[in-house]
């Protein structure tokens, strides 16, 4: 279990990583209600058996409007890896990146920016064109 008694929404399911020293980071955030993600790492040996929960605190904005939907992608190039999620003040894509695998962040970064009036709500997906790309 990664979080006992977590929101039951499927918007919460979590982001997996398959790390190179063969331990499989998790990330997970609430359906927007708190300005916090969440993310263990397993034991290299046994899935099964994770880390310590692990807290990003966003907390730039109203704690009501929180972080939700998160994603992970590595590009290998950079050595990087990229933790995609949406605002709930925005509802606008950002990310977060981290350069060790998943053990620290870097702070945020907006992503996609709409600059219609008004509070609108991308659903991006997020795939890559090759390997690091």
């Amino acid at each position: 279990m990664l979080h006992p008694r977590f929101q039951a929404d499927d918007h919460n399911v979590p982001a997996f990583y398959a790390r190179p020293d063969g331990s499989v980071l998790a990330m997970y955030a609430k359906h927007g209600n708190e300005p916090l993600h969440y993310y263990r790492i397993s034991d290299t040996a046994d899935y099964t058996q994770w880390g310590e929960e692990q807290v990003f605190d966003h907390g730039r904005w109203d704690p009501a409007t929180g972080v939700t939907y998160m994603n992970l992608h590595y590009l290998s190039a950079e050595k990087r890896l990229y933790g995609f999620f949406r605002d709930g003040r925005t509802f606008n894509p950002f990310f977060i990146t981290s350069t060790d695998h998943g053990r620290t962040w870097d702070e945020r970064t907006h992503f996609i920016a709409d600059e219609v009036d008004g509070r609108h709500r991308p659903y991006p997906r997020y795939t890559r064109k090759g390997p690091d790309a």
